[in-house]
């Protein structure tokens, strides 16, 4: 790899990057609306509700982390926000989850921030998962149905409640950049009561 050197004119570029290596050398946190960051194991450690480090037949977020890919997982997590941020209060937030494709169709492409008292990672949620997900399709909210709009608000509302503990099965993968990705398979949250 090389470093192409910015030409004298471009100055808002040079700004902007001399500004962002500050940000990094004084130890900002990242800034999670700018982008689905690839995997990379945390050094903080967090308790979430109550879960154990090892559950018998479930893997924790560190170990999903820091097995070669591909690889298949099922876990226990929390959901702390969606990458874009998608604030759960209106039908407008929620058009911020998905992407309109090249052939001009819709499809949701986003992700769920997740962490146990392990680690934790962005997982994309894409196409029929999210849809199974929220129970609505991109269709419904650009037609804006009500209803169907109104449940998949409180079923996000539910999902990025602190303290909401899901299961998921989770995929990793490789991708073209040679990064580690995972992807969502399946999720559903566990009541309270249960956990």
């Amino acid at each position: 790899s090389s470093l192409t050197p910015l030409p004298f004119d471009a100055h808002e570029i040079k700004v902007l990057l001399k500004g962002h290596n500050t940000r990094v050398s004084s130890g900002v946190p990242t800034n999670p609306t700018s982008a689905i960051l690839p995997a990379a194991a945390s050094s903080r450690q967090r308790a979430v509700g109550n879960q154990k480090t090892k559950r018998h037949g479930f893997s924790t977020v560190r170990e999903c982390l820091e097995k070669p890919a591909p690889a298949s997982f099922t876990t226990h997590f929390e959901v702390s926000h969606t990458l874009p941020i998608c604030n759960p209060t209106s039908i407008d937030a929620m058009k911020a989850l998905y992407t309109k494709r090249k052939n001009g169709s819709f499809s949701f492409r986003f992700a769920l921030h997740i962490k146990d008292s392990t680690s934790e990672v962005d997982v994309l949620c894409l196409g029929r998962v999210a849809e199974d997900l929220l129970g609505i399709t991109t269709q419904d909210i650009i037609a804006e149905n009500s209803d169907k709009c109104k449940a998949a608000l409180d079923t996000l509302k539910e999902l990025l409640s602190p303290g909401s503990i899901c299961e998921g099965k989770i995929q990793s993968t490789l991708g073209k950049d040679g990064k580690l990705y995972f992807i969502l398979k399946s999720i559903f949250c566990i009541p309270t009561d249960i956990v």
